[in-house]
């Protein structure tokens, strides 16, 4: 996307001199001279940034049609084009890559959006609060779990170096493609649990599972077992490290972790992208409302983490999953 050198608008060729900075320093740095130089990108001067550890990328924040839309950027291309030429001709890709992405918010962004058949490969379901996106719960909601919504999403744009995804009003999907809204919702959750497979691991760091080995974790099937090492509890997420929460609603994950647990469990909906289980029989549930309240503490108002305040629980008996106690405050 971005080459060594660069046209200006008067076609002289400007080059750019490499830069340096440690890589845990760089998604701060760069969220600053981000927020700095909005004025780059006339649709998004209001735009917000904050860097998602667990997805290692940089997650812009635009208003939209349905509420805060957003864009990921993945930081590793970003880091490696800084230190091969700096902040300004990293920025020449930044600035390239979000200019020339289709406006967000609207369904203008192509004709294909109309068709059903032209983007159901690119629809997903991702896990919102329902606190914070009231928007996008009010567009486009197919299943409320107390505070957590699951609403169908479009990829609208998804490269090595950018994931740009837009939530689907169900005008679209009733009106113009002439779908059942929760036929389309069971389709596209099938769909992901095949794309975006369900892994579980033994983990103590969420953001940590990248470590991990792809076919470790692979659960699903009878003879396969949890990733990791114990002493440490579970955690939930899905191929692409993404949609851990989402996928505790795959067909049969739910009751799969219970088979391999031997017992029914607590759910922290830590992130959208991964969620820790915990034994009933061995968990004390005020020290996982204890880490909640933190993580409430710590992160941004507008924040992914964490997706949901309250400690969840799965029943075999019922084969549901519900609020356990009260909301963390």
């Amino acid at each position: 996307m971005v080459q060594r050198s660069y046209q200006t608008q008067q076609s002289e060729e400007q080059i750019f001199e490499p830069d340096y900075m440690e890589r845990q320093d760089f998604p701060e740095a760069f969220i600053k001279r981000l927020m700095e130089r909005r004025e780059e990108f006339p649709r998004m001067r209001e735009m917000t940034a904050e860097y998602n550890s667990s997805m290692d990328a940089v997650r812009i924040g635009v208003p939209g049609a349905c509420g805060v839309e957003h864009i990921s950027l993945p930081v590793e291309p970003m880091y490696q084009l800084f230190l091969r030429f700096g902040w300004e001709g990293m920025f020449i890709g930044v600035r390239n890559t979000l200019n020339n992405i289709p406006l967000i918010g609207s369904f203008n962004v192509t004709e294909e959006i109309q068709y059903y058949e032209h983007v159901k490969d690119r629809l997903f379901i991702r896990a919102v609060n329902v606190e914070r996106n009231r928007e996008k719960v009010r567009c486009s909601c197919h299943a409320v779990v107390n505070e957590i919504a699951l609403c169908v999403y479009l990829h609208i744009s998804k490269t090595e170096t950018t994931d740009m995804s837009i939530v689907v009003p169900e005008d679209i999907i009733t009106g113009q493609w002439h779908k059942d809204p929760d036929d389309l919702f069971r389709e596209v959750l099938c769909n992901m649990s095949q794309s975006d497979p369900a892994r579980l691991y033994y983990s103590d760091d969420p953001c940590g599972m990248d470590e991990m080995d792809d076919r470790q974790g692979e659960f699903m099937e009878q003879d396969r077992i949890i990733g990791g090492t114990q002493p440490f509890n579970p955690v939930l997420t899905t191929l692409s490290r993404s949609g851990g929460a989402t996928a505790l609603f795959y067909p049969g994950v739910a009751r799969r972790i219970r088979d391999i647990l031997g017992e029914d469990y607590y759910i922290a909906f830590t992130s959208a992208a991964s969620c820790m289980i915990h034994r009933m029989s061995d968990t004390d549930y005020m020290d996982i409302r204890e880490r909640l309240k933190i993580l409430n503490e710590t992160s941004e108002a507008d924040a992914d983490a964490p997706l949901a305040g309250r400690i969840y629980y799965y029943s075999g008996a019922t084969g549901r999953v519900r609020p356990f106690d009260i909301p963390v405050v």
